[in-house]
């Protein structure tokens, strides 16, 4: 229960049950405070963090800026074999120290708008207790700030057993715990999933695929879609061949009938995509809509283009329910009316990642991308692989486009949230119109809830805290 080793928001829900952090981002995408009751800039480089005074860990010691700059140096030691995967979004800090014990100030090594939400995702530890007790010891019965305690001797590889804090307790998210226990069991295989549902062995199955979510929905079971924080589509090939025109990428995105494979073969679980953005995310454009359906239009684009009579690519998917294979046969269904025949490869996780890593020259014409909106609902993890400037193409990168890279680096460097929100949005239009991937749709993950059983699942922090109830 180390909060530094969270590699994803489902690790990283689970620690907040018990951590906080300085700051939070609420279900709307907005940042609130904290730990932190406020925080401004002496500079462009410069963060001072005032703390609160009425928040105390579970053992009921007092929360003070030893414990925060502790738990940050710690998450930045790359000493540490291996370093923690916290690590990560600690490499622009240059120092952490305690100006006093109610204020943390964080040198950067260059400037970061965002960052208030960034460092929220850094979770703070009691250290004075870590360093008295030992980090092994410590870690076998955690203390936090957050609304659940971990009950002790819980065997974290199988099951996780939370205890709610009594409703007297100061939480610095502001909301107590929703139920008084919560176990949460790590059930490797979906078949074990369903089968522990349909007996009541658990009350909610989450991260259902799809067809299980239609399965359970047949046995009366509801099922619940929480908001989901990824898009699904595949990347098009801006480098070779063909697709390096817009015209031929536009095409790709106007042959295939998104709204009937999402009805008919996805049961419907899903939104059309437009920008690889959810509406939470900072930057995202309502007026950025889906390509509509138009074989006549695909088709003048391919001749306009020199390709009328289409041609062959590379459709390359992965063994994985978030993008079943009836999904992958059907685009490649729909761009075969058009002209263009696409030879479907089925590959392994590893082997996909490997096209991700590969040069250019040596990736598919198509090949499928499941995106993860970075969690501080700035576009980073959803564009920054179309910036050559953040991540060449000789490198894993996707583009060598000067005018979205020029748009999309001025935004993030704008301090102002608001101009900064802006100037995404205009890169946004952009994006979509540059067709640099044939967009699908934003993925909701279903859940199975038993009778007697809310539950209305949130993003990240408040994903298990807030979202269950009895009744």
């Amino acid at each position: 229960m180390d909060a530094g080793t969270a590699n994803g928001a489902q690790s990283a829900s689970l620690y907040w049950m018990s951590y906080d952090g300085l700051t939070w981002i609420d279900r709307t995408g907005k940042l609130q405070p904290a730990l932190a009751s406020s925080w401004k800039t002496a500079d462009a480089k410069t963060w001072d963090f005032t703390l609160r005074n009425d928040i105390k860990f579970h053992d009921g010691s007092p929360l003070a800026a030893d414990d925060v700059v502790g738990t940050f140096n710690h998450y930045r030691d790359l000493t540490l074999k291996p370093p923690l995967l916290v690590s990560a979004n600690w490499g622009n800090a240059d120092t952490v120290t305690a100006v006093d014990q109610s204020t943390v100030r964080i040198v950067l090594k260059a400037p970061d708008p965002a960052f208030a939400k960034r460092v929220g995702f850094s979770m703070v530890l009691p250290w004075r207790t870590v360093t008295k007790m030992g980090q092994d010891a410590f870690f076998k019965a955690p203390l936090g700030t957050g609304p659940y305690r971990l009950v002790p001797g819980t065997d974290t590889k199988q099951t996780v057993n939370f205890q709610a804090m009594p409703s007297s307790f100061v939480n610095a998210r502001g909301s107590a715990a929703s139920v008084p226990n919560l176990q949460i069991n790590f059930i490797a295989s979906e078949a074990g999933k369903l089968a522990a549902f349909k007996t009541g062995e658990i009350d909610v199955a989450i991260l259902l695929t799809p067809d299980d979510a239609e399965a359970l929905r047949a046995t009366g079971a509801t099922i619940s879609l929480d908001p989901g924080t990824s898009s699904i589509n595949f990347n098009i090939d801006q480098i070779n061949g063909p697709t390096k025109d817009v015209r031929v990428r536009q095409a790709i995105n106007l042959a295939v009938d998104r709204d009937s494979i999402l009805k008919n073969v996805n049961h419907g679980y899903g939104t059309l995509d437009a920008q690889l953005l959810g509406t939470e995310v900072s930057g995202y454009n309502p007026d950025v809509k889906p390509y509509p359906y138009d074989v006549a239009m695909a088709k003048q684009l391919l001749a306009q283009a020199g390709v009328p009579n289409g041609f062959d690519i590379d459709l390359t998917t992965i063994m994985s329910a978030t993008i079943p294979q009836p999904v992958t046969e059907s685009i490649g269904s729909f761009l075969g009316k058009v002209g263009i025949n696409a030879k479907i490869n089925v590959k392994e996780i590893g082997a996909w990642i490997g096209s991700f890593q590969a040069g250019p020259e040596a990736r598919p014409g198509l090949y499928v991308q499941p995106v993860n909106w970075d969690p501080t609902y700035e576009p980073d993890s959803a564009w920054r692989k179309y910036s050559k400037t953040q991540v060449p193409p000789e490198s894993g990168g996707f583009s060598s486009d000067d005018a979205f890279d020029k748009m999309y680096q001025a935004a993030k460097q704008t301090v102002d949230d608001t101009k900064r929100a802006q100037m995404y949005q205009q890169a946004g239009v952009y994006f979509h119109n540059q067709a640099p991937v044939l967009f699908l749709w934003r993925v909701p993950r279903p859940a199975g809830v038993g009778k007697g059983i809310k539950f209305n699942a949130g993003y990240y922090a408040d994903t298990y805290t807030t979202a269950l109830s009895k009744g």
